[in-house]
């Protein structure tokens, strides 16, 4: 895939110095340095493609520059600089459908990482009564002493960690993709949900002043807006995101890495797992049925439309988590469950025993 990108930017960088379709191709080497992290170089061609359109007098296109050089800036976490370019695609115009929902997510982590920065200065002040002065040389690049912010995780874990643990999931069908996020009692009036053509966002409240940020964008593949919904449960949040196209998603988000077979397939040999059985299963090459409704469907309804709508990778998930957990454990995700082994996870204030004790 390297060699695939590096290809690809000498033919743009040929087109840029022939002057062919330059306002175009500036956007598209300067994404493919954005995904290689080369950000000196991303943001070069997005301030020289903003110039061509500013030339041309084009506001839509300046604004997509600066919303591009926003996303650039997030990825360097520089927050405040990234708002100020999201803010300026919104003055300009722009016309990107995932424009609102990066500026949700920018502002949520600009705050959070702003509160950090105050609880830190807190403890330092706590732990030592010396001064230091430090000069605008030492300072990190595009930071100033009173606008200066710490993006630090372990600092955001240690001074200000999560007060509840929120589980997600996802399983799809041949036509839909539905993310499922396991939180009790969320209001839908605080709820916010945004749908793009290429990602969701997801945010709500979760109590004790802090905030729960689900974002995926890329998606895998494009998803048809006006007929992707939610619904809120009273321990969930079901998403469903509704495909263009019938195609099996490998993965949820969109990587650099193309896709590869599933390696449930491979002719190498067949893969066993360790269970509480006795007997090995080869749940590479289980035999999956589709199974017509009947008897125990009142105790079993829920389990059996999920098995029903997912696909075999998703079923043979459910059926090795589930047995291998007793029934304690379900998941969709083959890719995890392939290489894992589940423990038996009893609901809070249980304990497991063997049969007879």
């Amino acid at each position: 895939m390297s060699e695939d990108l590096t290809t690809k930017i000498s033919s743009l960088t040929v087109a840029i110095d022939k002057g062919e379709r330059r306002f175009p191709a500036l956007l598209e080497r300067a994404s493919i340095y954005q995904r290689q992290k080369k950000f000196d170089e991303a943001i070069a061609d997005f301030n020289d493609a903003m110039e061509i359109a500013r030339q041309r007098g084009r506001r839509e296109e300046i604004g997509k520059c600066h919303f591009k050089l926003g996303l650039v800036l997030y990825g360097q976490k520089k927050y405040t600089e990234a708002m100020k370019e999201i803010e300026s695609a919104i003055d300009y115009n722009c016309k990107e459908p995932t424009l609102e929902m990066w500026k949700t997510k920018i502002d949520y982590d600009m705050k959070r990482s702003k509160s950090d920065q105050k609880v830190e200065t807190k403890d330092n002040k706590s732990t030592t009564k010396s001064t230091t002065t430090t000069t605008a040389s030492e300072l990190p690049e595009n930071s100033t002493s009173s606008t200066s912010t710490s993006t630090s995780i372990d600092a955001i874990n240690k001074h200000a960690p999560l007060k509840v643990k929120i589980r997600d999931d996802w399983y799809q069908t041949s036509d839909s993709v539905v993310i499922t996020i396991f939180a009790k009692n969320i209001k839908e009036q605080e709820l916010q949900v945004n749908f793009s053509s290429s990602g969701v966002s997801i945010t709500f409240p979760t109590g004790a002043g802090s905030e729960y940020n689900y974002n995926i964008e890329p998606l895998f593949d494009d998803i048809i807006t006006s007929e992707s919904s939610y619904r809120v449960f009273g321990t969930k949040l079901e998403v469903t995101l509704k495909k263009v196209t019938s195609q099996k998603w490998p993965n949820l988000e969109s990587s650099d890495q193309a896709a590869t077979p599933s390696a449930s397939h491979s002719s190498e040999g067949p893969l066993s797992y360790p269970t509480s059985s006795k007997k090995a299963v080869n749940w590479a090459s289980f035999k999956l049925e589709d199974e017509e409704d009947g008897e125990g469907k009142n105790e079993s309804e829920f389990f059996s439309q999920l098995y029903a709508n997912t696909d075999d990778d998703s079923r043979r998930a459910m059926m090795k988590s589930y047995v291998e957990s007793n029934g304690t454990v379900l998941t969709t995700n083959w890719d995890e469950a392939k290489a894992k082994t589940f423990e038996t996870s009893p609901p809070e204030g249980m304990e497991p025993k063997k049969w007879g004790t």
